[in-house]
């Protein structure tokens, strides 16, 4: 949090995000530029605290909504009382990265499934949530290898010039973001 801190008072801008296996490696900074966004409104805890908590809670109610839309609301209740175990509820509401990640993996299923479901693969917001994931943590790695492969393999949407477009950006931005390094 302290890193967002000097972002926002001193206009330090961090190259780097947070360390992985033991600071061998690092994310990229996206994970302290979206932290600074609370931090702009009010300059304490409490206001990451809630942000990330509100924020976990509305990416359920979306996918709750496209769930239930999809697939009824069997699916959508099923759906809701996985989404809040324990570890969700205790750490979506704190500055770490992963706790982001189950919001933006919500967010990012939900895009996901309203676009197959709707046949289209022109939206600008998928590619832009999976650009998040990768800045915020490796975790969210299986869940766009699942997205990448379903893309890749479906003849539709190979076909599509803004789905080809949106893959080189999200490709281009994450090679580049971790070259920076």
């Amino acid at each position: 949090m302290e890193i967002a801190r000097k972002l926002i008072h001193h206009h330090e801008w961090p190259l780097n995000g947070p360390p992985l296996f033991g600071e061998r490696l690092s994310l990229p900074p996206g994970f302290y530029y979206l932290l600074v966004l609370p931090l702009l409104v009010r300059d304490t805890e409490a206001a990451i605290f809630i942000t990330f908590g509100a924020l976990f809670a509305l990416s359920v109610w979306y996918l709750w909504r496209v769930v239930q839309a999809q697939w009824g609301s069997r699916y959508a209740l099923a759906y809701a009382v996985l989404a809040f175990p324990i570890f969700a509820s205790m750490y979506t509401h704190s500055a770490w990265n992963p706790a982001l990640v189950m919001t933006l993996s919500n967010v990012t299923l939900g895009l996901f499934i309203s676009l197959v479901h709707q046949r289209r693969h022109d939206a600008l917001m998928l590619p832009v949530m999976v650009f998040l994931l990768v800045q915020i943590h490796p975790s969210a790695a299986p869940l766009l290898l699942g997205l990448g492969t379903y893309a890749l393999l479906n003849y539709q949407t190979l076909q599509n010039r803004k789905t080809q477009a949106s893959m080189f950006l999200v490709t281009g931005l994450g090679v580049s973001s971790f070259s920076v390094q």
